[in-house]
C-alpha cells in the first residue's frame, strides 16, 4: 500500500512539474508579439504577467490628408481591438478626443474605456492612443501615464538605439548579445530624476545592465544582473494568481487535480477490497 501510495505522489508530483514547464512554453513573449503585429520599431513594456503596459514609436511623419474625428476615433479603436488579446482588454468605449497643436505640427489623442479579459489582469481600463493628424498611431498606454508630457520627451532628441548600444558596449567592453534594450521613463538615479533613458541588458557571458541618458547619450550606471537570453519568459511567481489567467494553465490543473481525485478513489477501493479479504 505504501508503495503504491509513493508511486500515486510521484505521479501527480510528474505531471505538477510538467504543467509548470507548459506553462513556461506558452508564456509568449508579449512585447515580441506586438512588434510582429504592428512594427518592429515599436519600444514596448510589459506587466509581469506578460500584458502590453506602455508602447510608443518614433512619431512618424505625415503621408497623406489630414482624416476626420470620426474616422481618428474608428482608427485608434480598431488598433486596440487588434491587440485585445496582449493588452488584457476589450470592448473599448470612446471617452475623449483632442487634436492638439505643437510648435511644428498637430496630432490626436483619443482616450477609450474598455473592460478587462475575462481571467487577465492588466494594470488599467483607461487608454490614450497618440496618432498623427493622418492616421497613424506612434503611442498608446495608461491614461495617466502617456501624457502630452511624455510622449513629447521621448520625440524630441532622443539618441537611436544603435548610438545607445554603441555607447553601452564602450562602457562595459562587452561583446554578449544585447538580450533587450528599451526606452524608459522617469527614471531615478543618485536622487536625479532622468526623463528618458536607454536600458540596454547583455545576456550571457556578461549578464549586464547599462542605463543611458537617451538624451545626452551619458552612461548612468552599469551593473550586474542575472542571466537574460532574448526571449523574454514571464515569471509565474511575480503574481500568485498568474496560473489562473491563462485557460491552458487553468486545464492543466483540472486535469491534475482529476488525477489527483481519481488516483484517491482507486486507492480507497483497493484498501476497501483488501479490508474485506
Amino acid at each position: 500500500m505504501l508503495i503504491k501510495n509513493m508511486n500515486s505522489k510521484k505521479i501527480i508530483l510528474s505531471i505538477l512539474i510538467f504543467s509548470l514547464i507548459i506553462s513556461l512554453v506558452f508564456a509568449i513573449d508579449n512585447a515580441e508579439e506586438f512588434r510582429n503585429r504592428n512594427g518592429k520599431e515599436w519600444y514596448v513594456a510589459v506587466t509581469p504577467e506578460g500584458l502590453i503596459l506602455t508602447a510608443y514609436r518614433f512619431r512618424p511623419d505625415e503621408i497623406g490628408p489630414p482624416i476626420s474625428r470620426e474616422k481618428a476615433i474608428e482608427t485608434a479603436k480598431n488598433f486596440l481591438d487588434k491587440n485585445s488579446d496582449i493588452i488584457g482588454l476589450e470592448n473599448f468605449k470612446y471617452v475623449y478626443d483632442q487634436l492638439n497643436n505643437a510648435e511644428h505640427f498637430s496630432y490626436w489623442t483619443i482616450d477609450f474605456k474598455a473592460d478587462i479579459i475575462n481571467g487577465m489582469m492588466p494594470p488599467h481600463s483607461y487608454l490614450k492612443v497618440f496618432m498623427t493628424r493622418d492616421g497613424q498611431v506612434y503611442a498608446i498606454g495608461d491614461i495617466d501615464m502617456m501624457t502630452i508630457d511624455f510622449v513629447d520627451s521621448f520625440q524630441k532628441d532622443t539618441i537611436p538605439e544603435n548610438k545607445a548600444i554603441e555607447s553601452a558596449k564602450t562602457e562595459t567592453g562587452s561583446n554578449s548579445e544585447v538580450s533587450s534594450a528599451e526606452l524608459a521613463s522617469k527614471i531615478q538615479i543618485n536622487g536625479t530624476t532622468y526623463p528618458i533613458v536607454w536600458d540596454i541588458k547583455f545576456g550571457s557571458p556578461d549578464n549586464k545592465e547599462v542605463l543611458i541618458d537617451a538624451k545626452t547619450g551619458k552612461v548612468l550606471s552599469t551593473k550586474e544582473i542575472g542571466n537574460v537570453s532574448k526571449l523574454t519568459i514571464f515569471s509565474l511567481f511575480s503574481n500568485p494568481l498568474f496560473l489562473l489567467t491563462s485557460p491552458i494553465i487553468a486545464i492543466i490543473i483540472i486535469f491534475v487535480i482529476f488525477i489527483f481525485v481519481k488516483r484517491m478513489r482507486s486507492s480507497k477501493k483497493e484498501d476497501s477490497l483488501m479490508a474485506s479479504n
